[in-house]
C-alpha cells in the first residue's frame, strides 16, 4: 500500500513539472497590432492581465483586420465614407454671411434708337458710349444644403452697387469726349455649387438672377442728360474660396453681368460688365 502511494505521489510530481501553469501561457508574448485610439482607451493601461485579456486582444485583431480590408478595398485616392461627410460638413454651419469689392469692366455700348421721330438719316449713325475701369461692392446672405458626394449646392440673396466713369461717345462721323457716370444696384438671387476637394482650396460655380436699377449721367458739349431704367438682369458666376479657419474664408471670383435692353429716351442701351471680386464669407 506504501509502494502504491510513493508510485502515485512521484507520478503527480512528475506530471506537474513537464505541463505548464496557466499563468505561465499569458506570459507569452503576443504581436502587437496598431490599435485605434478609443479602442486603447477601452483598455485602461496597467490593468493585471486575466483570462479575458485574450478574448479582448483577439476582438483588437479582428477589428484591425476588418479596417486594413476595407481601406485596401477603396479606389486610389478615394476616402472612407465617414471622413468623406465629416470633411464636407465641417466647414462651419449652414447660414452664412459674404461681402466683397469689385473691379468693374463694361464692354462699350452700342446705342440703338427707338424714337420713330428721329430723322432716319440720325438713325442710321452708328455710335456707343465707352467706359473706365469702375469699381463695386456686395453683399449677401445665404444657406448652404447638405452636401451630395463632392458637390455643396448654396442658394443666396445678394445686393450690388457699381459705378463706372463715361469715357466718350463714339460716333461713324467723329468721337465726343463726355463726361459722366453710370451706376447700377443690384438685388440677385443666386443659386452656387461647391466642388470640395481634400485640400482647403474649394472651388464654386453658378447663376443668379433678378433686377438692376440703372442711373445714366452724361455731359457732353455742355448739356446734361440724366436716364434712370429699371432691367431684368442675369450673371454667371465661377471662382474659389480658400478656408482660412473651418468658418471663415476668402474668395475670388469672376462674375459675367447681363443687363437686359435699357431704354434711354429715344435710345437703347445693353450693357455687358465683367466684375472680378475679392471677399470674404463666414459660415455660421
Amino acid at each position: 500500500m506504501v509502494s502504491r502511494m510513493k508510485f502515485l505521489t512521484v507520478s503527480a510530481l512528475t506530471l506537474l513539472w513537464f505541463t505548464p501553469s496557466q499563468a505561465s501561457d499569458w506570459d507569452i508574448p503576443r504581436p502587437q497590432f496598431d490599435i485605434p485610439v478609443q479602442l486603447a482607451q477601452a483598455s485602461p493601461p496597467g490593468r493585471k492581465r486575466t483570462a479575458n485579456t485574450g478574448i479582448y486582444d483577439e476582438a483588437i485583431h479582428h477589428r484591425v483586420e476588418i479596417e486594413r480590408r476595407r481601406r485596401e478595398a477603396l479606389a486610389p485616392g478615394q476616402q472612407p465614407t465617414y471622413l468623406a461627410q465629416a470633411h464636407q460638413s465641417g466647414f462651419g454651419g449652414r447660414i452664412y454671411i459674404a461681402g466683397a469689392m469689385s473691379g468693374v469692366f463694361v464692354d462699350d455700348g452700342e446705342l440703338g434708337s427707338t424714337n420713330t421721330s428721329i430723322n432716319a438719316a440720325l438713325r442710321s449713325i452708328s455710335s456707343e458710349l465707352t467706359f473706365d475701369t469702375g469699381w463695386g461692392a456686395s453683399a449677401a446672405v445665404g444657406w448652404r444644403f447638405l452636401p451630395a458626394e463632392e458637390i455643396g449646392p448654396r442658394f443666396e440673396l445678394e445686393a450690388a452697387y457699381q459705378k463706372n466713369d463715361l469715357d466718350q461717345f463714339n460716333t461713324s462721323r467723329g468721337n465726343i469726349a463726355v463726361d459722366g457716370d453710370a451706376s447700377v444696384l443690384s438685388l440677385m438671387a443666386n443659386f452656387v455649387l461647391d466642388v470640395y476637394t481634400d485640400t482647403p482650396i474649394v472651388p464654386y460655380f453658378g447663376a443668379g438672377v433678378g433686377a438692376s436699377w440703372v442711373n445714366t449721367d452724361i455731359t457732353a458739349s455742355g448739356q446734361n442728360t440724366n436716364f434712370n431704367d429699371r432691367a431684368v438682369t442675369g450673371q454667371l458666376i465661377g471662382g474659389a474660396a480658400y478656408a482660412l479657419t473651418d468658418t471663415l474664408f476668402l474668395t475670388l471670383d469672376y462674375r459675367y453681368f447681363l443687363i437686359d435692353q435699357l431704354d434711354l429716351e429715344g435710345g437703347t442701351f445693353e450693357p455687358r460688365i465683367h466684375k472680378v471680386s475679392l471677399g470674404m464669407r463666414h459660415q455660421f
